[in-house]
């Protein structure tokens, strides 16, 4: 188990943050730039060193500051993989990978080198320099270096940002299988939805600093609890009241931004918010359905979704503020664009409160 209790204090940034993993599994942190993700990793690796804290892994201890213990990365079982791969140019595919282990004098070095290089599909390449390779390679040699000293504790931020897209999936698949295989705890950094739903085993969800939630991903896509956690699956997120019941099954939940009306989840008092923006319909016209939410707003951004732009996120300044998604074609055939004061409609039971 991993166990971890870190703070610190630099100039303005405050970090004051918990986690924990299971033995084998893989825990994904998440969250803006600048939320402590990447210092939460180097304090781990024995890089930086916390003003107060503990690193605790399958019951050694390899950090407590309250007993004056703070082990240098040479003394922990660590394998780190930094966002700029830190590969040697002047060594071929082959040596990078084994360098820790020829370090550390190991015989073997060479050949578990190149047996964890062929695992991750680069037989082809051991022996070409990092120039000579694409970013996709570079990544997976980084990989293979982490991976094949064996480390109780696997470090990897952003191990997929530098990847060119189409070739983002398989290596996402390799790195899973990888991941599965040699069974090792494993904390990684993405801010990718995707990478984190698809590899994590729990996500942790760091806003300013601190973990604003943790648990497994269906959790964190169903039932977000903080701000940044709505803001990273893309949901619409707000924390209300329950007010009144019309005795439809219908309960009013007033939030900062403006009352909302949803399905009574036999609640009271303070409830979590939240409305998938592919269930918000936009219109120029005032809805005459039985959609119970129904505001007006005007459009103020207008966002293409990847991989073509054939969904457009589309930012409205209504009371509360709402993020709808439609397709382009609707948006084309319609007129709208920034400026255009438009309809936002949903049903009770889309939205989902809850505790």
């Amino acid at each position: 188990m991993l166990r971890a209790r870190l703070a610190s204090r630099r100039g303005e940034f405050s970090l004051a943050a918990e986690i924990s993993a299971a033995p084998g599994t893989t825990l994904v942190l998440v969250g803006p730039n600048g939320s402590g993700k990447s210092t939460v990793l180097r304090m781990l690796a024995g890089l930086d060193r916390p003003d107060s804290g503990e690193v605790h892994l399958e019951g050694d201890t390899w950090g407590d500051t309250a007993r004056g213990i703070w082990l240098p990365a040479e003394q922990r079982s660590v394998g780190w993989l930094p966002q700029d791969l830190a590969l040697f140019p002047h060594l071929s595919a082959l040596e990078n990978a084994a360098f820790g282990l020829r370090a550390r004098g190991e015989g073997s070095a060479r050949s578990r080198a190149r047996e964890a290089l062929r695992s991750l599909g680069l037989e082809r390449e051991l022996a070409r320099r990092p120039a000579a390779l694409s970013g996709g390679e570079r990544q997976r040699v980084a990989l293979a270096r982490a991976l094949v000293a064996e480390p109780r504790l696997l470090l990897l931020d952003e191990p997929l940002s530098s990847i060119d897209p189409s070739a983002r999936a398989s290596l996402r698949g390799l790195l899973r299988n990888a991941l599965a295989t040699r069974g090792v705890t494993t904390v990684y950094v993405t801010h990718s939805p995707m990478e984190a739903l698809s590899l994590g085993s729990r996500l942790a969800v760091m806003h300013e600093g601190t973990v604003v939630q943790e648990g497994m991903p269906g959790e964190l896509l169903h039932r977000p609890r903080s701000e940044a956690a709505g803001a990273f699956i893309g949901t619409n997120f707000f924390r209300g009241t329950l007010e009144s019941r019309d005795g439809t099954g219908l309960v009013a939940v007033r939030t900062a931004g403006g009352t909302l009306r949803a399905a009574d989840p036999g609640l009271d008092g303070e409830v979590f918010v939240a409305i998938d923006p592919r269930e918000i319909v936009i219109s120029l016209d005032e809805p005459s359905g039985s959609a119970r939410n129904v505001f007006r707003g005007r459009v103020v951004d207008l966002a293409p979704e990847p991989p073509r732009g054939e969904r457009v996120r589309v930012a409205l300044s209504t009371e509360p503020p709402l993020v709808a998604e439609v397709t382009r074609q609707a948006l084309e055939a319609l007129g709208i664009t920034e400026g255009t004061e438009v309809y936002a409609a949903f049903k009770a039971t889309a939205l989902a409160a809850y505790q």
